[in-house]
């Protein structure tokens, strides 16, 4: 049977809404259903026909939406939170309805007007977070982002969009894409259908210190992508009132590296050289400026890698902080694209943090192709000049 819509969905610890959701989805062959399980402590039942693709940490939501765009086989694409029910036949009613209409992507049209919210700005988030919104009420802004718990997108338009932008990690991933949507004259809009929705299910398992530090990170991230200078200090500044923590905490022991590229080539050959590694390690984050669309095949090749393309080169510094802050382990750090890479200082470096608790950071032996060491570290000296140490004894060989 010919596959008329694929749904992915992103889950985590809702196995009742999702069991739910797919006893519903399942009753039509030719809805392909697609779960992504982000690392939940409640084990999703599996359900015969559905695809399933189990994380072993929480991704993200940009991240898994990606990784389940990639089992798609229709033309349309629909990303379902699991507390979002609706109806076979309305789904393809919607399909249909976005292909008369012209639409590149939509979402349904809700009852409650506090679900469509306006295009983040920095009015509009001023708006909703201070007491302007006294003044302006959100209802006066006519631009609206689509709703990320039920958006349907032509899958050759989000291929072009180079995915889900897995920089965010929860909130505002749909504000990006629908940006993204429109500076590229895409076509969107809303499309009425009976819909169910238990908002944010997911969220009732975080505390509101943790809830509130996500929310806020993600504006950040969100504000210094797509807003001028002036609306980036206006938001750091608004953020703060509400969390002065710069980075989420750590969500899980382990080792992240960031890889920043620019070149494709070297990207390939780095990930076949150093595979075998990079898979013990429990994330790995590739930040490159290459051309975004050229991605996808390094998403198939390794689909339990982050990938974040960004749309110019900034320099390393930028390309660098980036991965960093998307990072959710314990133990971050980067690592050049031109480089080989040894097993013992990942296996060494967790340990030597926890045996000399106040050292911040350790870098490993570099050496040249001849054996002779290239950099053991950095010596600074006065008015901010560095110079590499060659001949420094070190704690870890890498």
């Amino acid at each position: 049977m010919r596959v008329k819509l694929s749904v992915v969905i992103v889950h985590w610890n809702t196995p009742d809404l999702l069991k739910k959701q797919l006893t519903v989805l399942r009753q039509d062959l030719s809805i392909q259903c697609i779960v992504v399980d982000n690392n939940s402590t409640k084990k999703p039942e599996k359900i015969d026909g559905v695809t399933y693709i189990s994380n072993t940490l929480n991704r993200g939501y940009a991240s898994a939406c990606n990784q389940g765009f990639l089992k798609a086989e229709a033309s349309w694409v629909l990303f379902l939170n699991p507390d979002v029910l609706i109806e076979p036949a309305d789904l393809l009613t919607m399909v249909k309805e976005a292909e008369r209409r012209g639409y590149d992507a939509c979402s349904p049209e809700p009852s409650n007007a506090g679900y469509q919210k306006p295009l983040p700005s920095v009015l509009s988030l001023l708006a909703e977070f201070t007491l302007l919104r006294f003044l302006i009420p959100l209802h006066t802004f006519r631009t609206h982002t689509l709703f990320g718990g039920a958006l349907l997108i032509r899958r050759e338009v989000l291929e072009k969009l180079g995915g889900w932008d897995e920089r965010f990690f929860v909130w505002f991933e749909d504000a990006d894409l629908t940006h993204r949507l429109l500076s590229n004259h895409r076509r969107i809009g809303w499309i009425k259908v009976p819909l169910s929705h238990n908002g944010g299910a997911s969220f009732h398992t975080l505390d509101k210190e943790d809830t509130r530090d996500l929310f806020f990170h993600a504006m950040r991230i969100y504000a210094h992508k797509h807003l001028s200078y002036m609306g980036r200090k206006i938001i750091d500044v608004l953020s703060k009132r509400y969390t002065s923590k710069k980075l989420p905490l750590a969500r899980a022991v382990g080792v992240s590296m960031t890889i920043p590229n620019m070149h494709l080539s070297l990207l390939e050959t780095f990930l076949s050289q150093n595979q075998n590694i990079l898979d013990t390690l429990d994330e790995v984050i590739i930040v490159s400026s290459a051309p975004q669309n050229r991605l996808w095949k390094f998403r198939i090749k390794y689909p339990f890698y982050i990938f974040i393309p960004l749309a110019k080169n900034r320099g390393f510094a930028h390309t660098v902080n980036i991965g960093l802050r998307r990072s959710t382990m314990s133990y971050t750090g980067t690592v050049n694209d031109d480089t080989v890479l040894q097993p013992s200082f990942f296996q060494q470096a967790p340990a030597y943090f926890q045996k000399h608790p106040n050292t911040g950071s350790v870098n490993p032996v570099i050496k040249k192709p001849d054996g002779t060491i290239e950099s053991a570290g950095i010596h600074i000296l006065k008015k901010g000049k560095a110079i590499p140490i060659t001949d420094a004894p070190t704690q870890i060989d890498a």
